[in-house]
Order: C-alpha cells, then sequence, then structure tokens
C-alpha cells in the first residue's frame, strides 16, 4: 500500500479503524496520522503480538486498500 494513500484519507478512515479493531481508542490512534508502520505496531500490539510484523500487516493492508479503493471510487 502507499504510503501517501492512507495518508489523504486518515481523517475518514480513523472511526472505520476504530470501529473494526474495536480494543483500540482514539489515544492508541494519536500517534499515527496516517503512518502505515505506525498502525501496524499499535494493532499488532492491542491484538496480536506473537504474530510476526508481516502476518499482522497483510491482513491490515488488505483491509486498508479495500476501504481506500472504495473511497477513491476505484
Amino acid at each position: 500500500m502507499q504510503q501517501n494513500r492512507l495518508e489523504r484519507h486518515w481523517k475518514l478512515l480513523e472511526p472505520e479503524i476504530l470501529k473494526k479493531w474495536d480494543r483500540l481508542t482514539k489515544y492508541d490512534l494519536t500517534g499515527v496520522g496516517g503512518d502505515h508502520d505506525a498502525l501496524v505496531a499499535v494493532i499488532r500490539n492491542a491484538y496480536a503480538p506473537d504474530r510476526t510484523k508481516l502476518s499482522v500487516e497483510a491482513e491490515i493492508r488488505d483491509w486498508l486498500t479495500s476501504r481506500i479503493d472504495e473511497k477513491e471510487g476505484s
């Protein structure tokens, strides 16, 4: 996923991220600001600290890509 796509749509995606990963709080996402690696770290820490970064990242990337594509009309 292109980092700038996440950054561009961060304000719209943030509420959806909080809904999808409901253990997260707005406070958890405070420092993320559209940074893909930071988002992966926060979700991995809350949901799957025993999984590899790559496996967590793939799941997040797929979800984000579908959401962003929808927003961009792709």
